[in-house]
């Protein structure tokens, strides 16, 4: 009997300390599967928080980019307008232009450079440069370089002078018709070349 009671004793023993052992370990799996979760929450969270950095310093450095190729512009058009009004007043009216049709500040802004030079301002703003553009959705064409020809072919027929490679350039893109080139060269030769301009499809 004392064997037996012993031996219950034991077998009790083990059994608590089995079960105690039991309960730590899964205190221990909880405390660690709430760790994890938890390491997981920040883990997403930080992924939100840090998309969102860089989202914003992305935007930053895009509008600081902005600002400053805008004012790198309005510094080439005050050296080519004669005064700081008139820049800021062009970057007005080409960054309207811009918003309103699918090309990019920096080609607009260089389009209307070389057309306020070789046109005087006829084509660089307004309706004249939203002809050129026009022309240049159309046909494909860059609208940089196009205005660089439309704008040969503005000032050698405004003065009278032979317009070659860019006339040829325009009868390529369809501005200028086969027959319109040929009238054009007449009226050149007879000195009205200004009235030559409206056979350009622009």
């Amino acid at each position: 009997l004392n064997k037996n009671t012993k031996a219950w004793k034991k077998n009790t023993q083990a059994q608590k300390k089995s079960e105690a052992q039991k309960r730590k370990l899964t205190t221990t799996t909880q405390k660690f599967g709430a760790s994890m979760g938890d390491l997981k929450k920040f883990a997403m969270r930080g992924g939100v928080y840090g998309a969102i950095v860089v989202g914003a310093v992305a935007s930053g450095k895009a509008m600081i980019s902005a600002t400053k190729e805008m004012e790198t512009l309005e510094v080439q058009f005050k050296t080519l307008l004669g005064s700081k009004g008139e820049a800021q007043k062009r970057m007005k009216e080409l960054a309207k232009f811009t918003a309103e049709t699918p090309f990019e500040l920096g080609e607009v802004s260089t389009a209307s450079r070389i057309l306020e030079t070789l046109t005087k301002g006829a084509l660089s703003t307004g309706d004249g440069l939203r002809l050129v553009g026009d022309a240049s959705a159309s046909t494909g064409a860059d609208f940089e370089n196009l205005a660089m020809h439309v704008g040969r072919a503005y000032d050698a027929l405004q003065n009278n002078r032979p317009v070659g490679e860019s006339m040829m350039r325009l009868q390529e893109l369809g501005l200028v018709t086969g027959d319109a080139r040929n009238k054009i060269e007449k009226l050149q030769k007879a000195g009205r070349g200004t009235e030559a301009l409206s056979l350009i499809h622009i």
